[in-house]
């Protein structure tokens, strides 16, 4: 357990030194209508709360370019993806839970314990589709790669 611990750790500590990084990716990202909803996905997410951490950090940046154009942010949502034998149900347990509908973005930010978006799970690998055609708007993955099981050929 004590190294389950360290690992995850050291995911938050290089995550978070990567943080300019991702919110310098996310500043080129097309915002749609805020009448669509905004999707997430992060690939090869596991069951810690990093993976929340890094969605919250995601959700919170898009809404603030969103409110500096002077426009209402939209619905979010965020797809958690990883194999069908990853522990949803600990990283779920995880998940703050969601604000009362009908409470402003403003409310929803400034409480900390809560959620502004809406989650699910998506079991399956990532070497096959998993959504459909220009349905997300950002995908997200870390940590992943030195789990691939197989060498894709990129002829």
């Amino acid at each position: 357990m004590q190294t389950l611990i360290l690992v995850c750790d050291m995911q938050a500590i290089h995550a978070k030194s990567m943080h300019h990084l991702l919110k310098e990716a996310l500043d080129g990202v097309q915002l749609q209508a805020p009448n669509i909803p905004f999707v997430v996905v992060d690939l090869g997410c596991s069951c810690g709360i990093n993976t929340i951490n890094v969605v919250d950090l995601i959700i919170k940046h898009i809404i603030k370019r969103y409110e500096a154009l002077g426009l209402d942010p939209p619905e979010f949502s965020a797809f958690f993806s990883d194999l069908p034998s990853n522990d949803f149900n600990t990283l779920f347990q995880l998940l703050p839970p969601l604000a009362n509908y009908g409470v402003s973005m403003e409310e929803c930010l400034a409480a900390n314990n809560h959620r502004s978006y809406f989650a699910a799970g998506v079991p399956g690998s990532f070497y096959r589709r998993l959504f459909p055609a220009r349905f997300i708007d950002v995908f997200h993955s870390a940590f992943s790669l030195h789990w691939l099981s197989q060498v894709i050929n990129s002829r």
